[in-house]
C-alpha cells in the first residue's frame, strides 16, 4: 500500500514544466499502458507518452527519457486546459490499465464527462491548449477557435458547446427559492460499475456517476439519459458537514462516504439509504480504498488527518436492506500529515501457507490440557464426600 500527501502551492516539476501557482494542487494523477496523465486544480491537464521512450523506439528524436530536459518534456507532452478551479477528477473504469473515460467538477464547475482517447488524439495534434474559464460560458465563438468542429453538424446547441473529447456536461441546477443561481459545489466524484464487460459506447450507455457535494448531498447522474441528476440523497445531515471522499464497493452495491465532521457512512448505492455509520473515528477521513481480493472478505482502508490508516470490515447483512454496523479491525500510524490518496502495490506478495510438520504434531501431542487434572480431582472429591 502507498499513501501519498497532497502537493500544494509552490514550485514543482509537473512532468515537463516547473510551475509556480498559489493555492494550486494536483487533483488527478493516473498511469495507463502508454503514459502518465496529471491534472491540477487550475484545470491544466498534461499527458506524457512515456512508452514512446521507455520501450526503445529509435524513431524518436529523444531516446533516453531520463536525459530529457524540462523543456523537451514539455514539448512532447499533450496539454489542454479546462474551466476551473477543479476539486476532483475520477477515471472509469477505475481498475482498467487504460481508462476510457474521466469526469471532473468543482464548486463552480459542473460535472463533465470526457472520452480520454478522443481528447488525447485531438490535443496531440492541436496547438490549442486553453479554453474559456468563465464557467458555462463556452460559447459558439470558443467552439470555432477550438474545434471548428461541430457547428455545421446539425446537432443541438448544447452539443456544439462541448469541447474536443468532452462527451457530456451537466446542466446548471435550478435556481433556489430566491431565484438565485445554485452552484454544483462538487467535492468528490465516483463511477458506479456496471458489473459486466461492457466497452466503448455500451460502457457510456450504462454509465452512472455519483457526485458528493459541499452541502452533504450525493447526486446521481446518468449521462446517456438526461443532462440533470436523476436522484439526490442527503447523506450528511444539513449543516453538519461536507462530503470529502467517496469510494464504491460493487460487490456489496454500496458506496462509502467520508465527511468533514469525522464521520464514515456505508450507503446503499441503489436507494441512497444509509446502512450504518462507523464509530470511534477521531480524524477526518481523507482517502478511501475498497480492498477486493479473491478468496478473502472485502475490506475497506481509510486514511485520516489524525495520521492513522484504518482497516474496516463491512458488517454483516441480516435482512432486506439491513446491515450490522462495521468495525475497525486494525489501525496503523502513517506518519503523513495530510494523506490524500492510497493505492495497492501491483506486485502481489505470494501467500505463505503454513504446513504442519512432525515437530508441530509432537508439540500438540505433548501439550498439557489445562484444567483436565483439576476436573478429575474435583470429581473424585465429590464421590468421596457422598461415600
Amino acid at each position: 500500500m502507498l499513501v501519498t500527501r497532497r502537493a500544494d502551492a509552490g514550485r514543482r516539476r509537473t512532468l515537463g514544466r516547473s510551475e509556480t501557482h498559489e493555492r494550486v494542487c494536483y487533483v488527478a494523477f493516473v498511469t495507463d499502458s502508454s503514459g502518465v496523465l496529471s491534472c491540477t486544480s487550475g484545470g491544466k491537464f498534461r499527458y506524457v507518452p512515456l512508452s514512446r521512450y521507455t520501450l526503445g523506439d529509435t524513431s524518436n528524436e529523444y531516446k533516453d527519457l531520463e536525459s530529457l530536459s524540462e523543456e523537451q518534456l514539455d514539448e512532447i507532452a499533450c496539454k489542454w486546459t479546462v474551466p476551473g478551479p477543479l476539486h476532483h477528477v475520477a477515471f472509469y473504469p477505475e481498475t482498467s490499465v487504460t481508462p476510457r473515460y474521466f469526469a471532473y467538477g468543482g464548486e463552480q464547475v459542473p460535472l463533465s464527462v470526457w472520452d480520454l482517447p478522443k481528447a488525447l488524439e485531438y490535443y496531440a495534434h492541436s496547438s490549442e491548449e486553453s479554453v474559456p474559464t468563465s464557467g458555462d460560458a463556452i460559447t459558439d465563438d470558443a467552439q470555432k477557435t477550438g474545434e471548428k468542429r461541430r457547428a455545421s453538424s446539425g446537432k443541438s446547441g448544447k452539443q456544439r458547446e462541448l469541447l474536443p473529447g468532452e462527451v457530456w456536461r451537466a446542466k446548471n441546477l435550478p435556481n433556489d427559492a430566491l431565484s438565485l443561481q445554485r452552484h454544483p459545489l462538487i467535492r468528490s466524484i465516483s463511477f458506479l460499475t456496471s458489473g459486466d464487460d461492457a466497452a466503448g459506447e455500451a460502457m457510456y450507455e450504462r454509465m452512472v456517476v455519483l457526485v458528493g457535494t459541499k452541502d452533504g448531498l450525493v447526486r446521481v447522474y446518468e449521462p446517456s439519459k438526461k443532462p440533470r441528476h436523476t436522484a439526490e440523497w442527503q447523506v450528511v445531515p444539513k449543516g453538519q458537514g461536507s462530503i470529502r471522499v467517496m469510494d464504491v464497493c460493487p460487490t456489496e452495491q454500496a458506496v462509502f462516504i467520508g465527511d468533514t465532521a469525522r464521520n464514515l457512512y456505508m450507503v446503499d448505492s441503489r436507494s441512497g439509504r444509509t446502512l450504518f455509520q462507523y464509530k470511534d473515528i477521531t480524524g477526518t477521513i481523507s482517502s478511501l480504498l475498497v480492498l477486493e481480493v479473491e478468496g478473502a472478505p472485502t475490506r475497506l482502508l481509510g486514511s485520516s488527518l489524525d495520521h492513522l490508516v484504518r482497516l474496516f470490515d463491512l458488517g454483516e447483512p441480516y435482512g432486506p436492506s439491513q446491515r450490522k454496523r462495521g468495525k475497525t479491525l486494525e489501525q496503523f500510524f502513517s506518519g503523513t500529515d495530510n494523506p490524500t490518496a492510497m493505492t495497492i502495490d501491483p506486485l502481489a506478495v505470494p501467500r505463505v501457507e503454513h504446513r504442519t510438520t512432525e515437530d508441530d504434531e509432537d508439540v500438540w501431542a505433548n501439550m498439557a490440557v489445562v484444567g483436565k487434572d483439576e476436573e478429575a480431582q474435583a470429581a473424585s472429591a465429590k464421590r468421596a464426600k457422598h461415600e
